[in-house]
């Protein structure tokens, strides 16, 4: 692949994630309208997996720049997504994926088996719950 091909590339793939931003937003306003958890689930559920779908798409083509050293395509994904803890951006992107997913999981399992959820898996929804209304919040403010 030519860095031109690389950057194409970015270019589509910036595109589709605007797509999912602006879906998330519509997402984030719902979530915010709803008052009760049980109500919020589904939301929050489509926005773990929309941001996961993101993640997922950065994920490839930080992977296609740096196999083509295109240095610019790798520089602006780390402004999007910068990395701490001194690792790289693909693994950055990587750990989020992850994080996300484990989120993910747990609401699936509340939305499914909600009887059998245990008291720390009830903990951490109510913190996931907390985490997804925080970032609703900041989607509701932003305009695209």
């Amino acid at each position: 692949m030519t860095i031109k091909m690389v950057r194409n590339l970015y270019h589509e793939i910036l595109k589709k994630i605007l797509a999912l931003e602006v879906e998330k937003k519509e997402i984030a306003v719902k979530i915010l309208i709803l008052k009760t958890g049980a109500e919020r689930l589904p939301l929050i559920r489509d926005f773990l997996e929309r941001d996961i779908s993101k993640y997922q798409l950065l994920e490839q083509a930080a992977v296609a720049a740096m196999q083509n050293q295109a240095n610019e395509v790798l520089d602006h994904i780390g402004k999007l997504c910068p990395p701490t803890d001194d690792i790289s951006v693909i693994q950055g992107i990587r750990a989020e994926i992850s994080r996300n997913q484990g989120m993910l999981t747990l609401v699936g399992k509340e939305i499914k088996h909600s009887k059998k959820c245990t008291f720390t898996e009830r903990r951490i929804l109510r913190e996931i719950h907390k985490y997804v209304v925080s970032q609703a919040r900041e989607y509701a403010r932003t305009s695209f």
